[in-house]
Order: C-alpha cells, then sequence, then structure tokens
C-alpha cells in the first residue's frame, strides 16, 4: 500500500468483514484515551477526547493502522460543572478489557495514546495494563505501549517544561487549530494568586483534609474551593498557527513510536 493510499481505519465505521479484510494486511491499533473536564471558561469539557483522537486518527492516516474508538471518560479530579469523573482504578480495568478484546481480535501491536495526561489516569491504567500481560499468558505475543500526547512533541514538552499544565497556551492552541469554533475569545483565569499557585504546582488545586495528626490517616481530597475556572498556564497569546505547529510535531512523534513497535 503506497502513502497515498493509506488511510486510517476507524474501527467503528468498519463492519466486521471490513476489519477481517484489513486484518490480514496490519495488526496495530492506536486506541485514544481521553476525559470529560474543566478546562476554563474557553475550551470545551472535551478538549482532551478531541485532541487525542484528532491525533490517533492523523497518525492512523499515516502508518495505514486501527485507530479505536476514542474513550470520553476518565479521572480528571477535578470538580468544576461538567466534569465527569471516573476512578482511576475502574478506567484501569475499562482500558485493560478494551486491549483484551483487541488483542482477542488479532491486534499485535497496541498503542494506548493518553489524551489526558493526569498522573492517577498514567499510573494506574499502565499498572492495569502491566498485570493483564502478566497475567494473560495467552497474549504473549501481543505488544503494548503506552504515551500522553505531549511526549511524542518536543516544542509541547519544552511548554510544559515552563509550567504551561492545563487550558494554558498549547491546548489552547491546538484546539484552536483543530475545532476553531469551540473556542470562545473571553479567556479568564483564577485570581492572581490562585492562577500563579496552580502554574507552579498543578496538583495544588487538591485540598486535602485531615482528621488526626497521624502520618497513616488518608486525606479526604476535594478541589480547593478557591479555585473557580481552574486553567494551568496562560492562554492569552494562543493561536491556531502554534496549534498546527504542536499538532503536527506530536504526530510525527507518534508515528516514529509506533514504528519502533
Amino acid at each position: 500500500m503506497t502513502a497515498e493510499t493509506k488511510k486510517a481505519l476507524l474501527i467503528e465505521e468498519m463492519t466486521v468483514a471490513d476489519f477481517e479484510r484489513e486484518r490480514e494486511r496490519t495488526q496495530t491499533v492506536i486506541l485514544p484515551l481521553g476525559c470529560t473536564e474543566q478546562h476554563g471558561y474557553h475550551l470545551p469539557l472535551s478538549t482532551d477526547s478531541i485532541i487525542g483522537y484528532s491525533m490517533a486518527k492523523a497518525a492512523g492516516a499515516k502508518l495505514g493502522c486501527f485507530v479505536a474508538p476514542v474513550v470520553p471518560y476518565s479521572f480528571s479530579g477535578g470538580e468544576l460543572a461538567g466534569t465527569l469523573n471516573v476512578s482511576p482504578h475502574i478506567t484501569s480495568l475499562y482500558v485493560r478489557d478494551i486491549c483484551r478484546s483487541l488483542a482477542q481480535y488479532g491486534m499485535k501491536k497496541i498503542m494506548v495514546l493518553f489524551g489526558h495526561g493526569g498522573s492517577e489516569n498514567l499510573r494506574d491504567v499502565k499498572e492495569g495494563l502491566k498485570y493483564f500481560l502478566w497475567q494473560e499468558k495467552a497474549f504473549a505475543d501481543v505488544t503494548i505501549a503506552a504515551t500522553d500526547v505531549m511526549q511524542p512533541s518536543p516544542l509541547w514538552n519544552k511548554y510544559f517544561s515552563e509550567q504551561d499544565y492545563h487550558a494554558g497556551l498549547v491546548e489552547t492552541s491546538v484546539i484552536m487549530y483543530l475545532r476553531p469554533d469551540l473556542v470562545k475569545d473571553a479567556k479568564p483565569r483564577d485570581v492572581d494568586h490562585i492562577a500563579r499557585m496552580l502554574q507552579e504546582d498543578p496538583d495544588k488545586y487538591q485540598a486535602p483534609v485531615l482528621h488526626t495528626n497521624s502520618k497513616y490517616e488518608i486525606p479526604h481530597i476535594s478541589q480547593s474551593k478557591e479555585v473557580k475556572i481552574g486553567v494551568m498556564g496562560d492562554p492569552t497569546e494562543a493561536n491556531a498557527e502554534l496549534g498546527r505547529e504542536l499538532f503536527e510535531g506530536g504526530v510525527e512523534g507518534l508515528v516514529k513510536m509506533i514504528q519502533e513497535l
């Protein structure tokens, strides 16, 4: 198959016969994992799903491989209106079962692509997949890899190292490129001291409560009541051209990662 005729094989648009036919040619699949969570007042709740699925489809088109439907729910930890949280261990089991099905129907190389890079998601899903491969000896010939959308892009990593974490310059620029119709003109942030706190440490949105002085007590965690908007970065200079550069660089890096498999 030439580069001109390659296309992403979107599983949700295929019939059983389509899948069986294409499986003879490729046994590689990208599984995008999104989230439905707060992204300030200017970006949609589906930001992570849009970015993850768009990147998966673009990489799939270059490779001619399968792309599974995006999983739109995972664990955010945020508690602003519209955020839909699924516990990390439930997310892990859900993704594990999807990978089991993909492996059962002949997929040998599975790339799990995190559109949402929350630490809890990354940790629990990766651990779940490790135990899946450990325990399911019938799938000893299956390779599973995982990355978030940031890792394949040096430019994205650069902005992350400069404390652009969430709904800031990067994500706003990418959505302006992919879905400009969903980006609001006004891009407010929390009051100055909260905005600085979130940019210095994205986990500071959490407000742990302890009832005792025991070092063994497990804290009650909620989102800080002071966090009203939840932007972790500065979206004011976001633009579609930067979004294009970030997105295309990420797709190129993802393609290379999958080719290494």
